[in-house]
């Protein structure tokens, strides 16, 4: 099936983490690329690449690595999630390990536009001098995350 589909991603614990979603989304800086199909036998590479990949109601599952990149969201769709495996397995260790690490940017590390009910859980925002994020968007909301310098 090409919807990679919670069901068929082994979210046997989504009830407990709370996340529905239509289709995930991975992403494994060590074993992605961007020209791969985005299952969790086939991962993404970046961050930014998966979410310009994003549709209505998609999660983006980060594997436990640190990410140096700042991300523009700009999907026109709502309820995206970016989260660690965290929202697997509920597993608190996933928070820690999954960063997004701005490399102390000048500027918002996270510019979003343009979306609505977007959701970071179970991950690590760090580094961002000044501004974390820089936001348009009507909601946002912060799920088990860590944010550190």
């Amino acid at each position: 099936n090409a919807l990679n589909t919670l069901s068929e991603s082994g979210f046997s614990n989504i009830a407990t983490t709370n996340v529905t979603s239509k289709r995930a989304l991975y992403v494994n800086k060590a074993t992605g690329s961007n020209s791969n199909s985005g299952t969790n036998a086939s991962p993404y590479a970046t961050i930014q690449y998966a979410l310009s990949q994003v549709t209505e109601g998609d999660t983006v599952i980060i594997s436990d690595h640190t990410y140096n990149e700042t991300l523009n969201i700009t999907s026109n769709f709502s309820n995206i999630v970016i989260g660690s495996k965290f929202i697997q397995d509920g597993d608190t260790a996933h928070t820690n390990a999954a960063i997004i690490d701005a490399v102390n940017t000048a500027w918002a590390s996270i510019h979003i536009s343009s979306t609505s009910g977007l959701t970071f859980y179970g991950v690590t925002l760090k580094n961002a001098k000044g501004r974390l994020l820089s936001a348009a968007a009507d909601t946002i909301t912060f799920k088990n995350c860590k944010i550190s310098s």
